[in-house]
């Protein structure tokens, strides 16, 4: 957040005297509507900026909207307006916002390079660009205001179950279907993880038919953090596009804040997050030897009290 603050007090639109003399009002913007019976990542983004941003003694009002869903956003002024990702009438959205809140910064979320592609992304008329790879700082700084900013997780919402057991040996929350195009590691990973009790969720799955039968269809967004708290470890993929430019997805902050153990294929990014609880699949090691070491691990840990109760 403090990357993100800095780009508040750099860009022009927002003057010293205006923070002098008021707390600011934010607007954010998600790319899809929540949903209650699926996670969306956009809406868990939006929802833990806002929680965050309303946290600061310095911001007065926050409130998120979503395409199409505008109730009450012209009725106040705005002195940022933060947008999570592309959506389709996103064009339509700028100009809104332009006409009826000319002196607003106006920031640009990019964390997925492909949608809309990056030369789409700066043609948008905004102020600013905040991104989480560090390459695209660059790339986008000879035209905007850029900032980089690693994403997180919300430890409110994203925490420990200490009363659900630990029954599967891994879970696996996101699409299937086209998505195993865009993530090629994904299905060899998740084959990979079928012997040790996968629990799969999330759509299409139904139709791959290698998963067709563990498929435990959508996951209800709130109950993320009882997944990621019912497995002995998270399995983590990201799209290859986004690998390429070095961004980590917000889903490896999520694992880790519910306490859990994620393995995935092998990044630098990853790595200098330098974190015991983050185990790669590279050369050297498996899913297999994680798998192993974890669940011997785990045996060890429930026999230990039952072995001193004896003696």
């Amino acid at each position: 957040m403090l990357r993100l603050w800095s780009i508040l007090y750099c860009i022009s639109y927002i003057t010293v005297c205006t923070l002098a003399l008021k707390t600011l009002r934010i607007a954010l913007h998600a790319q899809l509507y929540p949903s209650e019976d699926k996670v969306v990542g956009s809406v868990i983004t939006t929802n833990g900026l806002k929680t965050a941003l309303q946290n600061r003694h310095d911001v007065s009002d926050v409130d998120i909207f979503y395409p199409t869903r505008y109730d009450g956003f012209l009725n106040r002024t705005w002195d940022m307006i933060l947008i999570e990702g592309w959506f389709p009438s996103i064009t339509n959205f700028l100009r809104l916002a332009r006409n009826n809140f000319p002196h607003s910064c106006i920031v640009f979320i990019c964390l997925d390079p492909t949608y809309p592609g990056l030369e789409i992304v700066k043609s948008f008329a905004v102020d600013g660009i905040i991104t989480n790879s560090v390459s695209l700082v660059e790339y986008f700084a000879h035209d905007f205001m850029t900032e980089y900013m690693m994403l997180a997780a919300d430890p409110v919402i994203m925490k420990p179950e200490r009363n659900i057991s630990r029954e599967w040996g891994a879970v696996y929350v996101g699409a299937g279907g086209h998505m195993l195009q865009v993530k090629p590691e994904l299905r060899e990973l998740l084959l990979q993880a079928l012997p040790y009790r996968l629990r799969l969720h999330g759509s299409n799955w139904e139709n791959v038919p290698e998963f067709k039968e563990v498929s435990l269809g959508t996951l209800p967004q709130m109950e993320l953090a009882s997944a990621y708290s019912s497995a002995h470890t998270v399995l983590a993929s990201t799209i290859q596009s986004q690998s390429i430019y070095g961004m980590v997805n917000n889903r490896i902050f999520e694992a880790l804040s519910c306490g859990a153990v994620v393995i995935s294929w092998y990044s630098t990014e990853l790595q200098e997050l330098h974190c015991d609880a983050l185990l790669f699949i590279n050369q050297t090691y498996s899913l297999q030897d994680h798998m192993n070491k974890l669940l011997d691990l785990s045996l060890i840990h429930i026999s230990e009290p039952t072995r001193q109760a004896e003696i």
